[in-house]
């Protein structure tokens, strides 16, 4: 009980540091398949390493012109790494992922290059209680493309048409820049005897508040907060529920998604034996998600789409945008692990 009370101190401590938040990031709503890009104890996978892209289309509907879509695309890893000084349950993990962000018809485009390093102390001597933190640092370079850019002053009110070929009079200080990034995170988990399981986790992000403009203005990127809880409860050999919270505030911005994942155990005694996974989530005021999924072996695919149920719906016909996670998780066959039987002599 102590533990579980010092664990809720440090997760609301870096909850409340987190006072002056002020703009928006890049989301996923599959944020329960894209922890690498949320925390930086999302490296912390149920395997010795992982391999991981996740995908999404937003907004691709709006406009037969592909630059008008908002197109995000997450390439990610993690492994373990064995020393001899790390203490027996503990475990140390190396990771990062690349990003790259498109959006509208200005390609404004968002490249990040992040590594994660998380070390994971074990609470007891069965491993089951796990404290996890987690550093990440990354670079960012941000462009745009001003000459797809069209302004009011463009109109040729003699013959009366809008020419492209006419100056603007806007000006850019520059059309790309690079920034530093800092980020740094808390996770509490549990696994139980039975293997029913729930983690806890916070992470600030943008701790060295890096500039974010194309003019020449002071322009700090708000402090963001993302908060989650993960849960696996096993109702039998055959069916699991995954449920799972995401909240998140940046700036004036804030965002809730929340739902459920259920598996279910088919093709059983098979080739394809796996899992099928289905589920439906919401984020709050803009979105259903429902979701479908397959685990066979090491490898996990799922797919969903964005519902848009926002006041946006009358004029977006309840479509919004779909995206895609598959992650491969696999496993290192140690020495110790390799069981020797003796072959007697005749």
């Amino acid at each position: 009980m102590k533990i579980g009370i010092k664990i809720g101190i440090l997760l609301l401590l870096l909850r409340f540091t987190a006072f002056d938040i002020k703009a928006q990031d890049i989301h996923f709503s599959q944020f329960y398949a894209a922890e690498p890009m949320l925390t930086p104890t999302g490296v912390m996978q149920d395997a010795d390493y992982f391999i991981g892209i996740n995908y999404k289309n937003q907004w691709g509907w709006a406009s037969s012109i592909s630059n008008y879509t908002y197109r995000t695309l997450a390439l990610s890893g993690g492994s373990k790494v064995s020393l001899d000084l790390i203490p027996a349950g503990d475990q140390l993990w190396l990771g990062g992922y690349i990003l790259r962000d498109v959006a509208g018809d200005g390609s404004l485009t968002f490249n990040r290059l992040n590594l994660n390093i998380a070390y994971s102390r074990s609470l007891d001597r069965f491993n089951r209680f796990r404290l996890t933190a987690g550093f990440g640092s990354a670079v960012v370079q941000r462009s745009i493309d001003t000459d797809k850019f069209t302004f009011d002053n463009q109109w040729d009110n003699d013959p009366g048409i809008f020419d492209t070929n006419i100056p603007s009079g806007e000006t850019f200080d520059s059309e790309r820049y690079i920034y530093p990034d800092l980020s740094a995170s808390l996770r509490f988990s549990y696994e139980s005897e039975n293997q029913n399981a729930f983690e806890l986790g916070a992470a600030l992000r943008h701790i060295n508040r890096p500039g974010d403009s194309f003019l020449r203005s002071e322009n700090k990127i708000g402090l963001r907060l993302n908060n989650y809880l993960h849960a696996l409860y096993n109702i039998n050999e055959d069916i699991k529920l995954y449920p799972s919270l995401y909240f998140a505030t940046q700036k004036k911005a804030s965002e809730w998604v929340g739902g459920m994942n259920a598996g279910f155990k088919v093709a059983q005694g098979s080739q394809f034996e796996g899992e099928l996974l289905t589920g439906l989530w919401y984020r709050v005021s803009d979105a259903l998600i429902p979701a479908v999924g397959y685990v066979w072996e090491e490898w996990q695919a799922i797919l969903s789409y964005d519902i848009n149920v926002s006041g946006l719906s009358s004029y977006s016909n309840y479509r919004g945008g779909i995206e895609l996670s598959l992650y491969y998780r696999g496993f290192v066959q140690r020495e110790s692990d390799i069981i020797r039987i003796p072959c007697p002599r005749l």
